[in-house]
Parts: structure tokens; sequence; C-alpha cells
């Protein structure tokens, strides 16, 4: 058994993870890295695991000196979600102001406004239509403009990188970091001077917007430098972003894929927020695992994992495990209980969670309203996934009506 696993389809989670769930919450394993690494399945101590501050967030072999020194405003080394405290807690405090839950509600009316004029584009012609592209993308791009608060003068540079970045595919081969051979870091690049022109912008025009007061945290002392500013508001982009719009387009995907479950929320949409937390649970948007560090010498579990052990955290692990899911690979829009850590937990639970679910309950709860009688073109199997970041979101979601 090498992690990671592969899975049987698209679709389908690899079934290892709910047989070690269930008999070997915790077990060391090679993996195809080259390395051993201790897996984590059970859900109970998958939340030990990330709330305990013996294991690290750092990256593996951080310490190590790079052989060209990374631009500190690409570091993905000192990404907010590869800290511990004291760093993890001096920025994430920057930043928690402007992802509560009051905040995402109020920018749920202009959420479903977008999503009623990018259905108007998509209900023009009654031919197939790709909701992936006309719908999902925009749709999240815009609600990541509207948290940022983008000016109209650099919405078109945002939208263009949208357009652009959902064209980015893995490179076939390990082939490193410079733009012009891995299209992936290109994209983030690219970003990242976006972001940067946005800071700027907020410099010369400030407001009373998450911008603004992060570069008034710069100026105070709040950020180290300019390029952590750069860099953080960089990586909480591609955070808010990325999952989320893969999220969005698995959340469809697997509504329409039971027919049965979709006419349920056209009937009643009061059922959209726990349908919204099953798909969370059952359908991640990646396989990979959170990654940590023992710090020390840690007895969790029955097991010793020894300082600077690899420990992988398995978020499909902790979704099987029977004890906590009855059924746990049926998808039951009524389940409650319903205690998934698709988000993480503890210190690095994800700063962006009350948005992404107010994002998805609004993808749904728009699509549902004005198209009940939506269906797929072809069979759940047959859709195209995306290969980039790790994700495993639609590239394509062909639908009629």
């Amino acid at each position: 058994m090498v992690y990671p696993f592969s899975r049987p389809s698209s679709d389908m989670p690899a079934a290892e993870y709910s047989w070690l769930a269930a008999h070997h919450p915790i077990v060391k394993l090679p993996t195809a890295y080259g390395t051993e690494a201790w897996i984590v399945t059970g859900h109970r101590l998958v939340r030990e695991v990330l709330s305990d501050d013996r294991f690290s967030a750092r990256m593996p072999g951080t310490t190590a000196v790079a052989a060209e020194p990374m631009d500190p405003r690409d570091d993905p080394t000192t990404l907010l979600s590869n800290l511990d405290p004291p760093d993890h807690t001096r920025l994430r405090r920057l930043f928690a102001g402007s992802f509560t839950p009051a905040q995402a509600e109020r920018l749920r009316p202009l959420l479903e406004q977008h999503a009623e004029r990018l259905l108007d584009l998509v209900v023009e012609d009654r031919a197939p239509r790709d909701l992936a592209s006309m719908f999902v993308f925009p749709f999240v791009g815009r609600a990541t403009w509207l948290l940022l608060d983008v000016p109209d003068v650099l919405l078109p540079d945002f939208e263009e990188w949208n357009r652009r970045h959902h064209q980015s595919m893995e490179p076939a081969e390990n082939v490193g970091p410079p733009p012009e051979v891995n299209p992936v870091f290109a994209s983030r690049l690219a970003l990242r001077r976006n972001v940067e022109a946005l800071i700027d912008h907020r410099r010369r025009h400030p407001g009373d917007d998450l911008v603004s007061g992060l570069v008034r945290e710069l100026e105070s002392g709040g950020f180290r430098d300019h390029a952590e500013l750069v860099n953080q508001l960089t990586g909480v982009v591609v955070a808010a972003y990325e999952p989320t719009s893969n999220m969005v387009g698995l959340a469809i995907m697997r509504m329409l894929a039971v027919p049965e479950d979709y006419a349920r929320l056209c009937r009643e949409p009061e059922v959209i927020p726990s349908a919204v937390e099953e798909v969370l649970r059952h359908q991640l948007p990646t396989d990979v695992g959170f990654i940590r560090v023992a710090a020390e010498d840690v007895e969790i579990g029955g097991a010793t994992v020894s300082e600077g052990e690899i420990v992988i955290v398995s978020q499909e692990g902790a979704h099987r495990d029977p004890v906590v899911f009855p059924e746990p690979l049926k998808v039951d829009i009524d389940r409650r209980p319903n205690s998934h850590v698709a988000f993480g937990h503890g210190r690095h639970h994800c700063l962006g969670a009350p948005l992404a679910r107010v994002e998805i309950a609004t993808a749904l709860g728009v699509l549902t309203k004005r198209l009940p009688s939506l269906r797929l073109v072809t069979s759940l199997e047959a859709v195209p996934r995306r290969t980039a970041f790790a994700q495993l979101g639609p590239r394509e979601l062909l639908v009629e009506w």
C-alpha cells in the first residue's frame, strides 16, 4: 500500500481510505515521493492532529538553503497555511476581520445578482452549454473580486487572469518554477502582479475595504515589509478562489448526478444548506491531505510519531469514517450532524469557509430557481476534470434543460 492511493475513477475516492479509517486510523506507509509518512484517516485522530501544537504546519525541508533564493513575494513556504505561531497568529489576525460570517452574508445579495446575470447569458441559447466556463468560473471570480473590492479600473485585468487561469494545466514533468515552462507558476505570477497593482491603487486611493486595511497594517508594522503583504494577499486570493471554484462545480455536478436530489432542492430550497455541507463532506476538491511535521516525539492513537517525521492528515479518510458518518459513501443531503473537516480544523481552519458556503449555496439556489429541468449532457464519469493545482473540479460541465 503506497500513498497517494489510486482512485478507481475521478468521482470515486480510493477504497483504502475507508478501510484505513475503520481499521488503522494512523499508520506509517511508503509514499510515491520516496519517503515514509504517517497517514491519519480516522475522524477523531484527524481533528486531534490538526489541533495539536506539537505538529508543525511548516513545509518539510524548508530549513535547507535553496540554490537560488526565492523571491519573497512568491515564496510558498512563508504563506499563512504553512506557518506556526507566532507568525501565523500575527498574520491571521490581520485578515480575520474580513472573513466573518457577517461579511459573507453582506456579499450574498451581490452574488445572487451576478449569478442571475450569468444565467441570463447561459439561457440565450438552448444548445448544450458549458456551465463551468459560463457560470462557475466567472461567478467565483466575481465573488473573490467583491471580497477584495477590486476597483473598475483594475477589474479587466483580474477577469483576464480568471479566463487564462482555467486553461492552466500541470506540466507533464516536474519542470520547476520558471514561468516560461510551468504554466501554473506563470498563472500565480500574473495574479501576483495584479495584486501588487491593487495594493498600489489602495495606497493612493484608500477606502474602507480589505486591501486598504492591509496597507494601513503595513504602514503601522503589522507586516514585516511590502513583500510579505504581497505574498500573503496573493496566497489568500488563491486560497479563496481555487478550491471554491472547484467546489462550486463539484456541488452542481453532484446534485445533477442524482436528479431526485436536484428536484428536491428545486421544491425545497430550505434543504440547500444541509446539501452544501454534504457535498463538502462527500466531494472534496482534492485528494491532497494536510501535511504536518512532528516538532517533538508524540504519542497519538497508539502510535509513536518521532520528531521530524511527516504526517499526512487525510480529509478523505476522515469523511469515510463509518463511526462518524453512517453509510459514508452515500450522498445524504439530509445528513445531520455533519462534522466534516472540509475546511480543516484548529488554528488553520479555513478563513474563507463562511464565504465559500455562501457561494456554493447561492449558486445552487439560483440554478434550482431558474432552471429546474437542468441536467447533465454526459455521464458523471465522462465529465472532464482539471489537473492543475491537484484539484478534481470539473474543467467542463455540459448541461441542457
